[in-house]
């Protein structure tokens, strides 16, 4: 349902019993003061870092365009996935100081790594993501 939704980008789903609720705003992003706890509801947002490659103990800060104060990974990737400026190919998050680094460049096309942190994690698209999902279209080999 979430990903197929034309008439915005949906980011999460809330379920309370048989009430479904799409969202336009990650779960991890949401005004915590706005909303109300509910044992009875689920929430499920997208998981935006399935869409990238980890590379543990590498960072790329040669042109990183940095934003501070990110609270979480996920929205570290959300942040590269819709970056309007450039298209991101990958990411730094810093998780000790909630720095994210977006880059132009994916992983693979570093020509240099700096020294790596315990604290940043660098993560490059999926190749496999730039091509389209619909499988009935595939040609066999």
């Amino acid at each position: 349902m979430c990903v197929d939704e034309e008439q915005f980008a949906c980011k999460a789903v809330s379920m309370c019993g048989t009430n479904c609720v799409l969202l336009d705003t990650h779960l991890e992003e949401m005004n915590k003061t706005n909303t109300i706890k509910d044992t009875s509801c689920v929430g499920y947002s997208r998981i935006y870092t399935d869409g990238y490659q980890m590379f543990p103990g590498q960072i790329d800060r040669g042109n990183g365009t940095k934003l501070a104060n990110i609270s979480t990974v996920e929205v570290c990737a959300a942040r590269c996935d819709n970056y309007i400026v450039f298209n991101c190919q990958s990411f730094e998050y810093c998780e000790v100081d909630k720095n994210c680094w977006l880059h132009k460049v994916h992983g693979f096309d570093v020509t240099s790594w700096n020294n790596a942190s315990e604290n940043c994690v660098h993560y490059s698209r999926n190749f496999l993501s730039s091509f389209p999902t619909d499988y009935r279209a595939a040609t066999a080999l």
